[in-house]
């Protein structure tokens, strides 16, 4: 989580050709490409391309890092480029911060909006930010804090987060944050579980959800209280579980944590025999946790350490043992800290990307207005702390929000079929062995989607993935809705293009540049940090996201079916919910796209 100051978004002039190839886009913008390959060298990188097909290219770079030597870097470029951000991995490095210890992938930018600029040339980015990220981290080795915080975002990083990404989708145990942990080396733990239902049977095991309520230790009387949710529905029965302090070995699979941790125990038997036994007896279970107890950092600073907890599952099918990580969510009062204060369409599809605190409420009343078909894609899943502003509760907590989001519209709008996937549209990717797998092109299917469906709905919050879609509707010819929430929930935008309409929404980000369009409101102080989450998110509730939603679903059928629905005279529209500091009405003003010549133009500037 580097630094980076926002870049100044303008539509990207120098890609002014008409995509017409179907295998990458250094098909299209060739020039692009020899550009991209010729910053590496301006920079004094060697450079070696590794995959160019299926829409990827991945390339090795051996790169001169000034005091750390040279540095070998595997650059995924992705397939929507320049309008989406490369992955870079640096599988040689061993870093302590800005870096993925499985993936080995460096965090040269924040997983967040704004923060890739599609005017840049990769290797420049990556001059920049590597640089900026050995500072900070010569700084915080240093002790010099204040420095490093100028340097990169202050804000924790904590271990566990690596982990919960390698977590097996469906599952999830649930624990008390901040609760205290025995000071022992290891011991017993109680919990209880239940077999999500939202998930098929997998064949080394069906998926589940736990609640850790308590670990004990080894030996002696433990008091403190027990964890609990404050209400519960389901079948749960107890599930054994146990406990160990350790600094766990990066990069490590699951299997390899689990028999580390056996054996730390193993070497405290002479001393707990007894407790020993007990402790790994748990293990023969057909179905246990291991709840690994580590620390970490959970707050920004040199003293920002604290208790972390990384989840196995351990199963046992015949002789046959399979352990896999478990993701693991903290539940305590910061979970609220994000909320300070039809018409049947029978025959109509949707593709509808990013369900989240827009896009899942949107997909809902389009299911309830009668769409024949929804394809919805998502790659997060549904977490404690977001659910006040999510349309389901509890019982989908660390589920993927597409999956469970396409299973409750199937269970609740029998009319509607509900398809789902948990693609991250335009994620490039780094790995040989990953690219190896691909199966097709993900340009060429998400083309073939975007034609086979009457509109397209973007409520990903994404700049990148806005920008994308707005140049593959147009040149496909498929109406395309935006909409998304502003800073603190102070108001929102909602964008429309029919078939016909000239211009895009690089067109209307040049209108707000120039002011000939509304600006949308924005509380810049509408952010917040929960405990356990190494970047913040945005403020505010669903009854204020919830006007967004439904203006999306009016601009989705305006477009859709405007000769039986007529959702006003208006391209863009704005939502503002305050006025000079007090909170107004919702207040939408409305304004017409125009097309802008370096863009729908296809001018050079």
């Amino acid at each position: 989580m580097v630094r980076r100051c926002r870049p100044t978004r303008h539509p990207t002039a120098r890609l002014v050709e008409q995509m017409t190839a179907t295998e990458g886009w250094w098909d299209s913008w060739d020039g692009l490409y020899r550009a991209e390959l010729a910053a590496f060298e301006r920079h004094g990188a060697a450079v070696l391309v590794k995959h160019k097909s299926d829409g990827f290219l991945l390339l090795e770079a051996i790169w001169p890092a000034k005091e750390r030597g040279d540095i070998r870097l595997l650059v995924g470029f992705s397939s929507l480029h320049p309008y989406c951000r490369p992955e870079v991995t640096a599988p040689d490095l061993e870093l302590d911060r800005h870096q993925n210890p499985h993936s080995k992938a460096l965090c040269l930018l924040i997983q967040g909006n704004d923060q890739w600029d599609p005017n840049e040339l990769v290797a420049d980015m990556i001059d920049r930010q590597l640089q900026q990220l050995f500072d900070a981290i010569g700084h915080r080795n240093a002790g010099s804090w204040e420095e490093a915080a100028k340097a990169e975002e202050p804000y924790p990083d904590p271990l566990s987060t690596y982990f919960n990404g390698q977590g097996e989708t469906n599952s999830a145990v649930y624990f008390g944050q901040g609760r205290t942990a025995p000071t022992g080396k290891f011991g017993p733990a109680t919990a209880v579980s239940q077999e999500r239902p939202i998930a098929g049977p997998k064949k080394d095991g069906a998926a589940f959800e736990a609640i850790m309520t308590q670990t004990r230790p080894a030996k002696g009387v433990w008091l403190a209280e027990p964890f609990e949710l404050p209400q519960r529905t389901g079948k749960w029965s107890p599930l054994p579980a146990r406990w160990v302090r350790m600094k766990p070995t990066l990069g490590r699979d699951a299997a390899a944590l689990l028999a580390e941790a056996e054996a730390l125990v193993a070497a405290e038997a002479n001393l707990f025999q007894g407790e020993a036994s007990g402790w790994t007896k748990i293990g023969k279970a057909p179905l246990s946790i291991t709840a690994i107890l580590i620390e970490e950092e959970v707050a920004y600073g040199p003293n920002g350490l604290g208790d972390g907890w990384i989840f196995l599952a351990n199963r046992w099918v015949g002789k046959r043992r399979h352990v896999s990580f478990i993701r693991g969510y903290g539940i305590s009062d910061d979970m609220f800290s994000r909320l300070p204060v039809a018409s049947a369409l029978r025959g109509k599809k949707a593709l509808l990307i990013g369900c989240g605190a827009i896009g899942s409420f949107a997909a809902i009343e389009l299911a309830r207005a009668g769409f024949k078909e929804i394809s919805l894609f998502d790659p997060d899943l549904v977490e404690p702390g977001n659910y006040v502003r999510w349309p389901l509760g509890r019982a989908v907590w660390g589920v993927s929000k597409s999956e469970v989001l396409a299973a409750f519209i199937q269970q609740n709008y029998p009319w509607t079929q509900a398809s789902s996937g948990q693609t991250k549209v335009g994620a490039a990717l780094s790995d040989s062995q990953d690219l190896g797998q691909l199966k097709g092109n993900p340009l060429q299917q998400l083309r073939s989607l975007i034609g086979s469906v009457d509109v397209v709905i973007d409520t990903s919050a994404s700049t990148e993935c806005q920008q994308a879609l707005a140049f593959h509707c147009k040149d496909i010819g498929t109406p395309l809705v935006i909409g998304y929430a502003t800073l603190g929930a102070a108001g929102g935008v909602v964008a429309k293009f029919a078939t016909d309409h000239p211009a895009c929404f690089l067109c209307v980000q040049s209108q707000w540049l120039d002011g000939t369009l509304p600006q949308p409101a924005e509380d810049t102080g509408g952010t917040v940090l929960p405990v356990g989450c190494n970047a913040p998110t945005f403020t505010g509730g669903s009854f204020d996201l919830q006007e967004v939603s439904l203006q999306v679903v009016r601009g989705v059928l305006a477009v859709t079916i405007p000769d039986v629905f007529d959702a006003g005279d208006w391209d863009v529209a704005v939502l503002s919910h305050f006025k000079d500091g007090r909170r107004i009405l919702p207040t939408w003003e409305v304004g017409h796209a125009r097309a802008h010549p370096v863009c729908c133009g296809r001018e050079v500037a």
